[in-house]
């Protein structure tokens, strides 16, 4: 990928942090969450994108990079 494209991306106000990402379970908000999808499906052209859907989906407590230990 190309380091110019990947700072625009971290740096553009589409950008997202974790708590906006993850919602409630991360210290943030559900339509602060929820905002973020919107802001990035918008800054890849994708208007179509329910944000709501994608937002519950984008958290997974079960995923490897939740707090558990690692057998």
């Amino acid at each position: 990928m190309d380091a110019g494209l990947v700072v625009r991306l971290l740096c553009a106000p589409e950008a997202a942090g974790f708590r906006e990402l993850v919602g409630p379970r991360g210290g943030g908000t559900a339509a602060a969450r929820e905002a973020a999808v919107a802001r990035v499906a918008g800054f890849l052209g994708n208007h179509a994108l329910q944000p709501g859907t994608i937002a519950e989906r984008i958290f997974s407590p079960g995923s490897a990079t939740t707090e558990q230990p690692v057998v």
